[in-house]
């Protein structure tokens, strides 16, 4: 499922997925959803973040308990 089709399932317009990912705002969602930007450029934390905004909590809590097993990614904060 495309980030675009995550965040209308969820009911969120751009601006709000931006408004609760940090350091992403409303240009850039748009960016990922029409391929301006590629998802695979985001940072680690930013993802998780995305995830979680769109309803992928289980699928986010599963990548960090995966990374936190993997030492060589070291830490990665749990919010």
């Amino acid at each position: 499922m495309t980030l675009r089709k995550l965040r209308q399932k969820r009911g969120l317009t751009q601006q709000e997925l931006a408004e609760r990912v940090h350091g992403v705002n409303q240009s850039r969602v748009a960016g990922y959803e029409n391929g301006r930007y590629d998802v695979r450029n985001m940072t680690l934390g930013t993802l998780l973040e995305v995830l979680d905004a769109v309803g992928q909590k289980a699928l986010a809590r599963k990548l960090r308990t995966l990374l936190l097993e993997d030492s060589t990614f070291g830490a990665v904060s749990d919010k």
